[in-house]
């Protein structure tokens, strides 16, 4: 009866954790998106899957590249980091992995979308408050031998649609705007 108890225990902590990593990367992609007058996003379990295996693909090849043969048509943002004093809490990587995508927005140039200041990247920003984008996943996976944690949001529509033209950015202009402005 005990070794049930400790099996349930550990089943039931589990779930919980990977709820409060889901609900929390949400919660803060929902609050950043609202700066900017995207909607909020639709928490989607097939896209939390979905990332899962990915973020396992990346911890076996070593390596974040857009490559994950399980995502297409899907956006896409990818982070990972590494811990030598043991191994990171998912939610403090979960909570490293989105603001380092949404600093971004300080160096995006909303007269000129898609540029950047500098040269920088910009484009995990754009598909975190992408507005057309209605649903996202969340999936975390912690390498036990690298101490590697990795770190994977799917979009769904996916955003960052760049269509030739006239006016090639049309769709970043009216899907990314600045924060407060929403015209």
């Amino acid at each position: 009866m005990i070794f049930i108890t400790f099996i349930f225990s550990l089943f039931v902590t589990t779930t919980l954790s990977e709820i409060n990593y889901q609900s929390y990367a949400l919660n803060m992609h929902n609050n950043l998106r609202n700066k900017h007058g995207a909607g909020a996003l639709t928490y989607n379990a097939r896209l939390s899957e979905i990332a899962t295996s990915c973020a396992g693909y990346y911890a076996q090849i070593g390596r974040i590249d857009h490559t994950c043969p399980y995502k297409s048509y899907l956006g896409e943002n990818l982070a990972f980091f590494s811990s030598t004093s043991g191994p990171p809490y998912v939610l403090n990587s979960v909570n490293d992995a989105i603001n380092g995508w949404y600093v971004e927005c300080n160096d995006y140039n909303y007269a000129w979308p898609p540029r950047s200041s500098y040269g920088k990247q910009v484009y995990h920003f754009t598909q975190m408050v992408w507005k057309s984008t209605t649903y996202v996943g969340f999936g975390v996976y912690l390498h036990p031998q690298t101490g590697r944690t990795y770190v994977v949001a799917l979009y769904e529509p996916k955003g960052n649609i760049i269509e030739y033209g006239p006016d090639a950015y049309e769709w970043f202009r009216g899907n990314v705007t600045a924060p407060g402005f929403y015209g």
